[in-house]
């Protein structure tokens, strides 16, 4: 799928992503230019000038700034999407959220306040793709 046939965040995963992988824990503050997929545990901070993924069985604590942000695992810190925010239907956020956009699954779990820089309100949809795990 091409990039400008691309219909969601997680099909413009770019390839050599940075992984934090399951039965893992990273403990620090992480900055980079490449995609991050979690499906261990981090405890930090990160700036990523790319996409931040936060699988099922992820959990990040600590803030996130991103281009964009896919969670279907736990977040418990404030994030900042400059572009948009996925939560999916499996996705906890515990802290407040700043994106560009919002899309919010049925069953995502959203504790914090919330606010859009490009869209009033947050887009709501059923997921009908399985959930990938890296």
């Amino acid at each position: 799928m091409s990039e400008t046939t691309s219909r969601r965040v997680r099909d413009k995963n770019a390839k050599n992503p940075t992984i934090v992988a399951y039965a893992s824990v990273f403990q620090g503050n992480l900055r980079s230019s490449a995609p991050v997929i979690v499906t261990g545990i981090v405890e930090g901070n990160c700036q990523v000038e790319n996409i931040v993924t936060i699988e099922e069985s992820g959990t990040w604590i600590g803030n996130i700034h991103a281009l964009s942000v896919i969670v279907n695992g736990k977040v418990k810190g404030e994030i900042i999407a400059d572009d948009k925010l996925e939560v999916g239907p499996t996705g906890q956020v515990h802290g407040d959220i700043t994106a560009g956009s919002l899309a919010i699954a049925s069953g995502a779990v959203i504790e914090g306040d919330m606010h859009m820089t490009e869209h009033e309100e947050p887009i709501r949809f059923e997921e009908k793709r399985s959930v990938a795990v890296a």
